[in-house]
């Protein structure tokens, strides 16, 4: 399963968002596009994906920007995917898709269990999570403005 680019630049957005979580500022999507080197229109089109979903909160004006919704350590990557891919679907036939083979299939039945089990994966980790990750591993995220 490879997930879309909007997927990985949105996760890098979040990433973003999350560093800067103790500041409790809004990050202006210009600046995360410059750090990030996504294009500010792509990112503008993910953010508000994302604040439909919920998952981030726009404040308008002078100051404006965008902020996480919830503390990163409530975000999960699942949900992260599921708003920005529609939901985790390894295979086409479990999108509903009409197949004469749906009640004899076997494969379906291990996509059914490979989706599971991916989402249960996803649902632990958090962007508190991620960002742990990037300390650990002494990677440097620029949160400064």
């Amino acid at each position: 399963m490879k997930l879309s680019t909007r997927t990985r630049y949105g996760l890098r957005f979040f990433l973003q968002l999350a560093g800067n979580v103790q500041e409790d500022f809004p990050l202006q999507l210009r600046e995360v596009s410059k750090r990030e080197g996504i294009s500010g229109k792509y990112l503008g089109q993910i953010a508000s994906q994302l604040r439909v979903a919920g998952l981030v909160k726009s404040v308008r004006g002078a100051g404006g920007g965008y902020k996480l919704a919830r503390p990163p350590s409530d975000i999960t990557l699942k949900d992260v995917i599921e708003a920005l891919e529609g939901g985790i679907i390894p295979a086409d036939c479990l999108e509903g898709t009409s197949c004469s083979r749906v009640s004899e299939c076997v494969a379906r039945e291990v996509w059914i269990g490979v989706k599971v089990e991916i989402e249960k994966a996803l649902a632990k980790l958090t962007l508190q999570d991620a960002v742990e990750l990037g300390k650990k591993k002494c990677l440097t995220l620029d949160f400064s403005i």
